[in-house]
């Protein structure tokens, strides 16, 4: 059996797969069934049970300082790539030709220059981001497939790891779609992760396929940067695709950059609408959330208008729980929407968010407005409440009725005597409820 060198070596997450040798005689069919002792949280009942027992007994997992495994944690990619290179005891490359590349200064670079030179499959080569991030199952089926058998598309090497019952699959009800049946969107688990490599070792399938190894010879000379580009160093581009939660998790992230921006340099400069800002302080601070495009054209148009005390700022009231769609998705731009509500200024909205990468991260490239005119929304219930108990009241749902055969939702205000309406296709408010909507 191979040696575990350091599996993960993030320690300030404390991921506590850790490196040990494993004995040579040790073997999957010798696993004993004691209790998982110190994993009170990986019950003999939990599915990991036997791949747990089997690390814990190798010495291979530590687990956290509270004495629990956190199976249902992420695992990042980076610590993922650590896994591949001493899982499967990958040599590392020539140390002169590392120097002379372009270093990350990441704590994984060492495993991903070892894994670039066997061509794994891994999105993280040049981006610290994605390093960072959350692995998704597809992508650890394409590179452990890889590493263990041959260069195989996503779906071969999903099918591969289902017939070699490696995985069992996530999602029963999907059997006629390999990829939904395997979860290949899905993020990465500790408990996953164990699983995968006990089930790799009981199948004899820990060793360097071929075509690895053959790819390791032609390119062990070879500097990071040069490796990084070729074919093989890149995965199905369907998994270079966001999903919904991290495309929501990144507008919001780049809309509360742009905003945050202005405020915390108009409060450090004084600006106001009577004192302009300076679009060369603005400038490259604005380009950590948005693209070079739209910062010089959009927000340099608007720049002041951040200063006004108007009724509308120039940037959306994000509701991104409301409705947030992704339209387009490929694996360097996305364009998203969410609902802005009726606020008794302005009429509500459709936003559509445009969201493309520059050197290697996420930047907002446009944002506009689509008015309810134009594309009318139908707006549930459970979509309004909680907008309207963000206004600082609690509210209940008295009725829903028609008016002019619009859809409307009669409530009042908790702790006061007010019973208003909102319509479900615009937002917009009735302040007078008559009596024929809601008879008192």
């Amino acid at each position: 059996m191979k040696k575990f060198l350091g599996i993960i070596i993030l320690c300030c997450l404390a991921v506590g797969l850790q490196s040990n040798a494993l004995a040579a005689n040790s073997s999957v069919e010798g696993l004993s069934n004691k209790q998982v002792s110190g994993f009170p949280d990986v019950k003999a009942n939990h599915f990991a049970y036997e791949a747990v027992a089997w690390a814990n007994e190798q010495g291979i997992v530590s687990g956290y300082k509270n004495g629990e495994f956190g199976p249902a944690d992420k695992v990042t990619e980076a610590q993922f790539a650590a896994m591949l290179k001493d899982f499967f005891n990958l040599e590392s490359v020539n140390n002169t030709q590392q120097k002379n590349s372009k270093p990350t200064e990441h704590w994984s670079d060492e495993a991903y220059y070892s894994l670039a030179a066997y061509g794994v499959p891994l999105n993280g080569y040049a981006e610290q981001s994605i390093r960072n991030q959350p692995v998704k199952r597809g992508e650890v089926a394409q590179a452990l497939v890889y590493l263990a058998h041959d260069d195989l598309d996503l779906t071969q090497s999903i099918d591969f790891l289902l017939d070699h019952k490696i995985s069992k699959g996530q999602n029963i009800g999907q059997k006629n779609d390999v990829l939904r049946y395997f979860g290949s969107e899905n993020e990465l688990t500790r408990a996953e992760a164990v699983t995968f490599l006990y089930n790799m070792t009981g199948q004899h399938l820990d060793e360097v396929s071929e075509v690895a190894s053959s790819t390791y010879q032609e390119n062990k000379d070879s500097s990071f940067d040069e490796l990084v580009k070729k074919e093989e160093a890149i995965v199905d581009t369907d998994l270079n695709k966001v999903t919904e939660d991290e495309a929501k998790e990144i507008v919001g992230e780049l809309m509360s950059g742009i905003v945050e921006t202005f405020n915390r340099l108009g409060e450090e400069h004084n600006w106001s609408f009577d004192n302009p800002p300076d679009f060369k302080i603005l400038r490259p601070e604005l380009l950590n959330y948005a693209s070079e495009d739209f910062t010089d054209g959009f927000l340099k148009t608007v720049k002041d208008e951040f200063f006004c005390s108007c009724d509308m700022p120039p940037y959306p009231q994000e509701n991104l729980d409301i409705q947030f769609t992704l339209h387009e998705n490929t694996g360097d731009r996305f364009v998203a929407s969410s609902i802005e509500l009726d606020n008794m200024i302005s009429s509500g909205s459709t936003i559509y968010y445009t969201v493309v990468k520059e050197n290697g991260k996420w930047v907002m490239d446009h944002y506009k407005w689509v008015s309810v005119e134009e594309e009318p929304v139908n707006l549930s219930w459970e979509e309004i409440k909680p907008y309207l108990d963000q206004q600082g009241q609690k509210v209940e749902l008295l009725k829903t009725a028609q008016d002019n055969g619009e859809k409307i939702y009669i409530y009042k205000y908790v702790d006061q005597d007010i019973i208003m309406g909102i319509y479900a296709n615009n937002s917009g408010h009735l302040w007078n409820v008559p009596a024929e909507l809601y008879p008192q």
